[in-house]
């Protein structure tokens, strides 16, 4: 999200200033040799569907294809069988809403001058619904394998862009190339209230206004070619590609996907389904309350965002603004409380909404847009907490999103005839520890070593933090890379950290203890000192946390230890 006062091209500028000359890290995950396409898994629990589950057990794959599921027997001719003894089985994970795997776009220039801004052109608009993703795909994107490596099979990935940037396709999350990755195109159409700046349309009224105005034409454009194609002597119907794609909508053969994170969003795409009639799916939904009947009365569907927020940020947030006298001119004690208790509120409200929705009878699916890969499971774990039962999170993976994206005969459960699309793990799927250990897609076999338990670390154990360390922070369309170094015992610690002109910043108010480093360092950018916190949880040779820049925002962040192999 952009950050007030601060625009998107100076937070790149920014990153690019400080680490211009680092490169990203990728890992690697790599599939199995393709030496058969006859698999046997064995002894494993098999998990069909939510609440639906069969213990030792044999599942047979052929041509991608399950064959059988039932207990386990004898079987014939060559197959390459997938030891999965005291392990639990799953349909694979189903992603209902996201960018996943996109190439990087170049964005466009902000300040591009349009000739006529009461009229600009669709594509300065941001009109695009006719933009289909597949030609946006990096199949090879880390996100890709990211997602598969925990479980995800099956992602409805749209393009970016502003008011209208395209439609919805149905990607498997394996193959080399695009075209291999499709399961099915264009099924949907995005929309979101983000309009072109300093231009029509500029604000979330104007989007409005301007959706009422393609919606109606394109009604009209229907009825034209209709009448066209019965009857004599009628002029033939213009030709407009937005129209085009919009029919659909119009006739209700696809939905409209509106990206609605916050309530007013929730309401506003819900007046606009109320008028115009649309099949409606509010998705990376947020906040929901008080919409409740609304979204029922218009049959609308619900994909909630996995993207929640992060309780220690809000503690740390909290404990800020409680050591600032006066974070704003006049502001009282009694202002900065509201604020404190109207943040923790909001936490909880975030927390509790998937088990409020699934109390109300709500059946709902999952988003991973603009949520790390590591944070997934983490924050699915955070709403079983805040009351989601279990099954209802299985659901949402599975079942749910099969149904909304009317995919339910070939994917979400685990039956003789369905798509071989499976994630096994080493324990079920919610536990603090599981680990995915082996995933189908389609018939391929993807398989995952088991990593080493987490251990709980020790006060002063300075062996663990000390040294180089290698990281990645993702910003806002772009990744950048480096290193920064360690060294010393509590107290008397020291520490650098490489800038864009290869010069050395010293780090600051560096802390360390129980796995968690915190330190600063500031630097200068066109004149302005920038100031940055960065907060780390390790485990082993490895660790994840975030870096906060101030008013550019807070940012992911990660990275191992380096050796001499891991040059940058």
């Amino acid at each position: 999200m952009e950050q007030p006062g601060f625009s998107r091209g100076l937070l790149v500028l920014f990153f690019a200033f400080l680490f211009w000359q680092s490169a990203s890290l990728q890992p690697v995950r790599k599939g199995l040799p393709q030496i058969t396409d006859k698999y046997a898994v064995r002894g494993a629990t098999v998990i069909q569907s939510p609440g639906d589950t069969l213990r030792d057990a044999l599942i047979l794959i052929d041509d991608g294809m399950i064959h059988y599921v039932g207990k386990d027997k004898e079987v014939d001719g060559a197959i390459y069988a997938v030891k999965a003894d005291s392990m639990f089985v799953y349909a694979g994970f189903i992603d209902a809403f996201s960018h996943t795997g996109l190439k990087k776009q170049e964005q466009g220039n902000e300040r591009e001058r349009i000739d006529d801004p009461g009229n600009p052109t669709n594509e300065q608009a941001g009109i695009q619904p006719g933009r289909s993703v597949l030609d946006m795909v990096d199949p090879g994107s880390r996100a890709i394998s990211d997602l598969r490596q925990l479980g995800f099979t099956i992602s409805h990935v749209f393009p970016e862009g502003r008011m209208l940037p395209g439609q919805g396709s149905l990607l498997l999350l394996a193959g080399d190339q695009t075209d291999h990755m499709l399961f099915r195109q264009d099924i949907s159409v995005y929309a979101r209230f983000q309009g072109v700046r300093r231009a029509y349309p500029g604000t979330v009224i104007g989007v409005m206004a301007k959706f009422r105005e393609i919606f109606r034409n394109a009604e009209n454009a229907l009825a034209h070619r209709r009448i066209f194609a019965e009857e004599e002597g009628i002029e033939r119907p213009a030709y407009d590609r937005s129209l085009l794609a919009f029919l659909p909508v119009v006739s209700n053969e696809k939905p409209v996907y509106f990206e609605a994170p916050d309530l007013k969003s929730v309401h506003r795409a819900l007046a606009l389904q109320k008028e115009l009639g649309f099949q409606l799916v509010l998705a990376n939904v947020k906040q929901a309350w008080s919409a409740d009947s609304k979204i029922t009365d218009a049959n609308a569907r619900v994909v909630l965002s996995l993207d929640i927020p992060d309780e220690k940020e809000e503690k740390k947030q909290e404990k800020e603004v409680s050591e600032e006298e006066t974070p704003e001119p006049g502001w009282s004690k009694n202002e900065l409380d509201a604020l404190k208790k109207k943040r923790s509120e909001s936490l909880a409200k975030y927390l509790e909404e998937p088990a409020r929705l699934a109390r109300a009878g709500m059946q709902f699916s999952f988003s991973t847009d603009g949520v790390k890969a590591k944070e997934i499971m983490t924050n699915l774990r955070k709403m079983v907490k805040n009351g989601l039962d279990e099954g209802e999170v299985l659901a949402a993976l599975t079942t749910h999103p099969a149904q909304l994206l009317g995919i339910s005969k070939w994917a979400g459960t685990v039956e003789t005839g369905k798509m071989a699309n499976l994630v096994i793990l080493d324990a079920p799927f919610l536990e603090e520890d599981a680990q995915v250990r082996y995933v189908f897609v389609d018939g391929d076999l993807y398989a995952y070593e088991a990593k080493k338990k987490k251990s709980a670390s020790k006060k002063g154990d300075m062996a663990r933090v000390n040294g180089a360390w290698t990281y990645t922070v993702d910003v806002p369309g772009d990744t950048r890379a480096g290193v920064f170094t360690i060294n010393g015992e509590p107290g008397k610690f020291t520490g650098v950290i490489a800038t864009g002109n290869s010069e050395e910043t010293d780090l600051e108010n560096i802390e360390y203890a129980d796995g968690t480093l915190n330190f600063e360092f500031s630097t200068e950018v066109e004149g302005t000192d920038v100031r940055i916190k960065v907060a780390l949880e390790f485990d082993g040779d490895a660790y994840t946390g975030r870096m906060n820049v101030g008013p550019f925002g807070s940012f992911p962040m990660e990275g191992s230890r380096k050796s001499p192999e891991n040059k940058l």
